[in-house]
């Protein structure tokens, strides 16, 4: 997909802010990738200097606009606080393009362009992280649990979530889904435990207390605890997604 002014018009015309969004990732991934050695290093030599500036303007026209109609819940002060200051960066580097002298290492507009950079940067080195942490688990688990269709599923919203190819409608019922399968598929008490243990700072292994214990009965206990938090992981994920979106 190529970033043209053909593409910024298609996307701005779009009246669901999540497709809207979805559309622009597709171009910004690309674009990240082309400049990166720019963003990283200020290495200007090689650049195209038109098209440079033409692309960014395009590139973070669309994020300035996507995020102009993004409703954010004034609640979550960490959130806000995030949020305020993406959008600050995208609309300075939108503002200045234009006019900055590429060349001159201008210190406040590269911190700007950095700042976004990084910003998806890791955002997608954090889906990774989330995405493989489910997959091992549910290799484990697939072994051991009656119902494999649950890990199945758990691994295929956590793929859709990875590569993007999900709906905000797709995600409300991904959600429901996972509060079903807690509420009707474990006992109360284990859910609690696990939840308890995913809002404080230390979390057991269970994965390793599993391969550790002779008991099958204490072994069983630690497979529902993997799935339970397994769960939880995915309604983080999608969280994440849907206040990203």
């Amino acid at each position: 997909m190529e970033i043209t002014q053909k593409e910024y018009d298609r996307i701005t015309k779009i009246k669901d802010n999540d497709d809207a969004f979805e559309e622009t990732v597709k171009l910004l991934d690309p674009y990240l990738e082309k400049y990166k050695v720019y963003y990283k290093f200020r290495n200007s030599e090689e650049l195209d200097l038109d098209i440079f500036k033409k692309e960014t303007k395009i590139i973070f026209g669309l994020l300035h606009y996507v995020f102009s109609t993004v409703d954010i819940d004034e609640s979550d002060e960490e959130d806000k606080s995030k949020f305020e200051m993406l959008t600050y960066h995208t609309k300075y580097v939108y503002s200045k393009i234009d006019k900055v002298d590429i060349n001159e290492q201008d210190k406040e507009f590269h911190d700007s362009l950095l700042y976004i950079v990084n910003y998806f940067e890791q955002s997608s080195k954090d889906m990774e992280e989330q995405y493989n942490t489910l997959s091992s688990r549910c290799d484990m688990l697939e072994n051991f649990v009656s119902d494999v269709n649950i890990n199945l599923k758990i691994q295929e919203i956590a793929k859709r979530i990875k590569d993007g190819t999900v709906s905000k409608e797709e995600l409300v019922d991904d959600k429901k889904w996972c509060q079903t399968i807690l509420k009707n598929y474990h006992k109360k008490e284990e859910v609690m435990v696990i939840i308890q243990e995913f809002h404080s700072l230390e979390k057991n292994d269970y994965k390793y207390l599993y391969n550790e214990e002779s008991n099958k009965d204490t072994q069983k206990k630690y497979i529902r605890y993997m799935q339970i938090d397994n769960i939880m992981y995915i309604m983080l994920m999608i969280e994440n997604k849907l206040k990203n979106n």
